[in-house]
Parts: structure tokens; sequence; C-alpha cells
């Protein structure tokens, strides 16, 4: 018992674990305590050491799972978090290709094509702002989003060069067939993006004369 005990003395210094002073002192004092008052029994020592050693294990065991309960519960609310996080993208990106509308595009050179997915970009130099569910424009001299699902069709009427940039002046026929003058609403790249059968697909807002939502 005694060398035993000794022998997990120094597991203080190399483990920095406090416990093995009380095991090491245990089992040093009760192998004293056996050699001086019971000399004669060869397997009493045995005994005793089996049993601190036991109970010293399960204590030890508590106390390890008493620490690991809390780390485990924080890495148990990351991953959780982790995964709000990415169902959160996920759900966001559906919903943003489910606001895409496909269009019937007719350019400047009367290139009809049909975009699907299409978003125009209104952001600057520095980071992008794209608008999925419609587009920005003037009326009178206010800004309005107007949605896809609200327009029949959008076409350019007049481009005045008297100004800079010149101002598009367009013609919007609503889903209820009512026809209202507006004009291009001014603001970072007005670039029109999707894919069309050949690609992706990029155009300038400028160069845009008509279009038809179809869906």
């Amino acid at each position: 018992m005694i060398v035993v005990g000794t022998h997990h003395l120094p597991f203080v210094f190399l483990y920095g674990i406090w416990q093995f002073w009380m095991l090491g002192g245990a089992l040093v004092a009760g192998g004293l305590l056996i050699g001086l008052d019971v000399p004669a029994s060869s397997s009493l020592g045995g005994w005793v050491t089996g049993m601190v050693l036991l109970a010293f294990a399960l204590v030890c065991h508590s106390v390890a799972r008493k620490e690991q309960m809390p780390v485990a519960a924080a890495n148990g609310r990351k991953a959780k978090k982790r995964i709000s996080v990415l169902l959160l993208a996920a759900l966001l990106l559906v919903a943003a290709r489910a606001s895409a509308a496909d269009l019937r595009i007719t350019d400047s050179r009367g290139t009809e094509v049909v975009v699907q997915a299409a978003a125009i970009d209104y952001g600057g130099f520095v980071a992008s702002e794209t608008v999925t569910e419609g587009i920005r424009l003037m009326q009178g001299d206010g800004a309005v989003m107007v949605k896809w699902t609200d327009i029949e069709t959008l076409k350019v009427t007049r481009r005045d060069e008297s100004v800079k940039p010149p101002r598009i002046e367009l013609e919007v026929v609503l889903r209820t067939q009512k026809k209202v003058p507006a004009a291009l609403l001014r603001q970072g790249r007005m670039k029109l993006t999707g894919k069309t059968e050949l690609g992706e697909y990029s155009i300038d807002l400028d160069k845009v004369r008509t279009i038809t939502p179809l869906k």
C-alpha cells in the first residue's frame, strides 16, 4: 500500500490533479496503520488498496462528468445555433428563388429572350442590393416598388436625352389592364440578371425596351 500510494503522488504534479494527494495519502497512511497494528495479515493491505482505488475511480468519474456537462451543453448549444443559421440561410435561399420571376425581355436591338429567376442589382461599388420581387420605378417625384405579380407588361415609351443621365419614361400595364405612366428609377448598377437557355444572362436596364413577367 505504501509503494502504491507513493507511486500516485507524482501524478499531482504531472497532471495537476490535486485529488491524487488524497489517494496517495490514504494509501500510505493505511499501509502504515496496517503494518503497525496488523503486521501478521498479508492480504488485508491488498483488499483495502483495491477498495480505496475503486472508490477513488468512482469519485473521479463523477467529478469528470460534472465538469464535462457544462462543456457538452455549451457545445450542444453551439451546434444547434450553427444548424439554425444553416436552416435559416437555406429557407431564405428557397424563398428568394421562389419570389424570383421569369421575364420575357426585349432589348434595344429587338432581341427577345426569356430570363429565368430574374433579379435586379441596385447595389453600388461596395456591396450588391439584389431585388427579385419586382422593379423600382419613379411615379412622379416619388419612388415605388412594383411587384412582378402586379405587372402585365412594362414598355419604354420615351428616352429623354435632355437630362443626364437620360430619363427613361415607361408605360406600365397592370394585371387589371390599367395603364400607369412611370419612369425608371436611377439607383446603383441597375443590372438585370438571370438565366437563359444559353447560360447566365445580364443586361443594363437602360438597354431594356419591354418586360413581360411570365409568372
